[in-house]
């Protein structure tokens, strides 16, 4: 395989269901996939009851017009600790029937992983759901969420989403406006689930403007905001990867304010998740460097280089694979097929690959267009470099269940899907895309649109 001397040899180049309860429900392991609905009811009916047939629901369910747009919200820290009678106590106030139960539990075992895919310590899957039964503000954000993605993933009616929405909206608003709330995990939390509500909304909007991207980006950039433990850093760190997904496709620079210098050091010591996302962090500045508007300068770009290859060859051996195949074009396998035992070892040689694409893109050294031998070789050695890391990423994203990595394969693609020419390997990546969007119900049409398009200008 060819590639830069630090590719690996395998990776290369009213109910009153109690809060806890429900957030118990969740399975131990960070399996991400998608739970099979029953689709099947009537398309006339129209009702709410009836949307919520599939699930079950029906004399459970409540007008989502009936939530109160000012109740229970604070950003008070002192109510973030709750013990569980506060917790029974709470539910029976914010989860109001069997309904907003089920859009509770969908998160805390559905979408939750999918924040938490560099946190061991699962505080999405575990600590929101706790702390939002003492905010409705974040409550609302939950029930947004997990309602749109069953609207994706089944007959749920959209608007359902929009109304928690939109309630979520009004009551965050005030406080977005108050400096006391600027550090308040709960805030924190609550707008980077509003943005991927975004981001899983743009098949029905046909747009990404990211305005609750910005929103956070403010948040993370205020001095009063510190990027202490716990979930405000958990935050902080899925914020990063959004902003890397909006960014990478429009080749602008990330929000992302690189001078805020997270907690991040190379002692081997360091558990895996914080590996991971140290190579997050290398990706964005590389992004920062590659999307400004003045060229790449020889001497940052050797400083990236430099760090990404430091990542490389002092990251936990816990990175190995549990098993590696190379890709067989005759057998039809046209990824290397790539087992990964978690979902921050995925997410770190995800963004590993990544990184080396725009390296290989970005490289001020490359020679300039022009007739000659020289430019002609080079252009042939990146175009190796570029391929061989985006079918690696795609072999991440094709051989493991963590969605998520499926998810940002869509940005790269956008980067470098065009270098693809071989015909059956663009119909893989086709397969790839589609089941995502069928499973997981990710908005990935436009990518293949996009995709097609490319290649068809060929």
């Amino acid at each position: 395989m060819g590639g830069s001397k630090d590719s690996s040899p395998m990776l290369g180049a009213g109910d009153t269901t109690s809060l806890y309860q429900i957030a118990s429900n969740a399975p131990p392991s960070d399996a991400l996939q998608c739970p099979a609905v029953d689709l099947s009811f009537p398309e006339e009916e129209t009702s709410l009851e009836a949307s919520l047939d599939f699930m079950g629901l029906i004399g459970f369910a409540t007008n989502t017009s009936s939530i109160s747009s000012d109740a229970g919200v604070s950003c008070d820290p002192r109510r973030n600790e709750v013990d569980s009678g506060q917790a029974g106590e709470r539910s029976s106030c914010l989860i109001k029937d069997r309904t907003e139960a089920h859009l509770l539990r969908h998160f805390c075992q559905t979408l939750a992983p999918w924040f938490d895919v560099t946190d061991s310590n699962r505080h999405f899957q575990l600590e929101v759901p706790k702390r939002a039964s003492n905010c409705e503000v974040l409550m609302n954000a939950i029930f947004a969420l997990s309602a749109l993605h069953l609207s994706r993933v089944s007959s749920l009616r959209p608007s359902i989403a929009e109304e928690y929405h939109s309630r979520c909206n009004i009551q965050l608003i005030p406080l977005l406006n108050d400096e006391r709330c600027v550090s308040n995990d709960n805030v924190l939390a609550t707008v980077v689930i509003l943005r991927k509500y975004e981001e899983l909304n743009v098949v029905i909007t046909g747009q990404d403007h990211g305005h609750h991207l910005m929103g956070v980006s403010a948040l993370f950039s205020s001095p009063d905001c510190p990027l202490g433990e716990g979930l405000s850093q958990a935050a902080f760190w899925q914020f990063v990867r959004q902003d890397i997904y909006m960014s990478l496709p429009k080749r602008q620079p990330p929000r992302t304010p690189i001078s805020i210098q997270p907690p991040l050091t190379s002692d081997t010591t360091r558990p895996d998740c914080h590996w991971a996302n140290r190579m997050v962090w290398v990706t964005v500045a590389i992004m920062t460097l590659c999307f400004g508007d003045e060229p790449p300068d020889s001497v940052t770009y050797d400083d990236h280089v430099q760090k990404v290859k430091e990542w490389y060859e002092n990251k936990p051996t816990s990175f190995t694979p549990m098993f590696y195949r190379e890709r067989s074009i005759e057998d039809g396998r046209y990824f290397p097929e790539i087992w990964l035992s978690d979902p921050w070892h995925a997410t770190g040689w995800q963004y590993y690959h990544l990184a080396k694409i725009l390296l290989a893109l970005y490289n001020p050294s490359l020679q300039r267009p022009g007739a000659g031998l020289k430019y002609q070789r080079a252009h042939l050695e990146m175009e190796r470099d570029v391929l061989e890391h985006a079918r690696l990423a795609c072999g991440i994203a094709s051989s493991n269940d963590f969605v998520t990595t499926r998810f940002t394969l869509c940005a790269i693609l956008l980067t470098c899907g065009g270098w693809f020419r071989n015909p059956p390997e663009q119909e893989a990546i086709i397969d790839l895309l589609s089941a995502t969007g069928k499973e997981s119900g990710w908005p990935t049409e436009s990518v293949i649109e996009a995709l097609k398009e490319s290649w068809a200008m060929e």
